[in-house]
This record gives structure tokens, C-alpha cells and sequence, in this order.
């Protein structure tokens, strides 16, 4: 379950938060995946966007979750190049503190 505490992560910050994160997580992927072949990075990191922002004011920990699923997306989109969606390394988004 997404938003469950693994790893540097406690989980979602309130359990209230848990289940619209994981929405809008998933509207995410499906609307991705949903997009016609062959994938348009432009327009997969433009709605990988419009995701991190949509979660502006939930707690940090939990949008810094949102962008290391995002990354996770990007890179199940077959992307392999710098998502560019942080001004740091994607590697370092996915890392935990």
C-alpha cells in the first residue's frame, strides 16, 4: 500500500492523508498509461508536474514521497534520462535521508 511507512518513511503524516495521496498517485499512472504510443516525455513530465503540485499542502515527508513515486513513473515510462521535474539528480530524490 502506497503511503504505508518503509524504509526513512513513517508513512502518510496523518491517516486521514493516506488514501488521496495514493488517488492522485494512481490518476497519475493511469492517465500515463493511458497516453497513446509511443510516450512524449514533455508530456509525461508536464502531468508528472501537475502531480507534485497537486500535493503542495499536504506535510513535506508526504510530498517528498509523491516525487520519489513520480520519478518511479518516469522511469516505468521507460524514460531513462533526468526526469528534470527537481533541480537535483533523480537519484537523489529516491534516496532516503
Amino acid at each position: 500500500m502506497k503511503f504505508s511507512p518503509h524504509d526513512g518513511y513513517m508513512g502518510a503524516d496523518a491517516p486521514e492523508d493516506r488514501a488521496p495521496l495514493q488517488a492522485e498517485v494512481d490518476k497519475a499512472i493511469k492517465d500515463i498509461a493511458e497516453m497513446p504510443d509511443p510516450l512524449v516525455a514533455d508530456t509525461v513530465r508536464n502531468r508528472l508536474l501537475d502531480l507534485i503540485s497537486s500535493v503542495n499542502w499536504y506535510a513535506t515527508e508526504d510530498r517528498e514521497e509523491v516525487g520519489r513515486y513520480a520519478i518511479r513513473i518516469w522511469r516505468a515510462a521507460g524514460f531513462n534520462q533526468e526526469s528534470g521535474l527537481f533541480p537535483i539528480n533523480d537519484n537523489k530524490v529516491l534516496a532516503y535521508p
